[in-house]
Parts: C-alpha cells; structure tokens; sequence
C-alpha cells in the first residue's frame, strides 16, 4: 500500500507529473479494508485541464451540488435542498479560488470483499479497477456524486 503513488504514476506514465495529496496512508488503508476501494487525491499539472472539459450548471445538477427544484415543490423540501447545497456549494467556490488541478482516481479491489478494520497480510498483491476518474480544479467535486466520501 505505500506504493501506491508510485505504482499508479507507473502505470498511467506520469511519473513526473502527478503527486499523491490526499488521503493520508492509515485512511486508504482503512478505506481498503472497509470497502475495498482506493480513493485518491494527486495534484497535476494545470495544463491537465486543457482541451475537451464539462463546465457549467448541468454539470453540477449531474454531480449533485444544485438540485433542480420545482415550483410546485412543497416549500419545506425547498428549504431542505437550500440547505444541504449550499455549504458544498461555499467549498466549491473557495477550492476554484485556489487555482489548483487535481486528479481523482477511485480504485475497486477485484475479487470479493469482506468489511473489516484491518487489511489482512497476504491482501497485496491484488488487481484494481477504475470506478470513476476526473481531471478538476475542485478537489471535493465527488461529494455528493459519490456518498462514502
């Protein structure tokens, strides 16, 4: 587990270009171990960004950060929704501000999976797969795309 970084960079080719942020390696092993899945933070290049992207409001419905809301919805849901979106909303506007590019990579462990608090010794090695991965310049952009985080 602790080369991790460097297998990915490794595989993906991007040795000198990615730096693995987040999360910490007692936190990947817990998420491993309970999941059995790989949640990881790297910061990359600016120029990551360039080229075909989405932006915009439709992109942020998809991800969960601004639920359309109907007029004819009782005002008390409203509020709920109001409530709930804007403090992700708050801390997708601080992390644009930073002006930084991170890619998210969530890995699946293959094979079958038992909840437990501790990876047991012969776990490695073991093959992942990709469950979502994203190029962005907000770091919590899966927040409400995906729940465990």
């Amino acid at each position: 587990l602790a080369s991790i970084e460097a297998d990915i960079c490794n595989t993906l080719s991007i040795n000198s270009e990615a730096r693995l942020i987040e999360p910490e390696q007692k936190y990947r092993e817990l998420a491993l171990a309970k999941y059995g899945i790989l949640n990881l933070d790297f910061a990359v290049p600016e120029s990551w960004l360039m080229g075909s992207h989405q932006t915009g409001i439709d992109l942020l419905r998809e991800l969960g950060f601004n639920a359309p809301i109907s007029e004819n919805e009782d005002a008390g849901i409203n509020e709920i929704i109001d409530n709930l979106a804007q403090p992700h909303l708050e801390t997708l506007v601080e992390q644009l501000s930073k002006h930084q590019t991170y890619m998210l990579i969530i890995l699946d462990a293959v094979g079958e999976h038992q909840l437990r608090l501790k990876l047991p010794d012969d776990y490695f090695p073991r093959t992942f797969i990709v469950r979502d991965a994203c190029v962005t310049n907000a770091q919590s952009i899966w927040l409400t795309k995906h729940v465990y985080l």
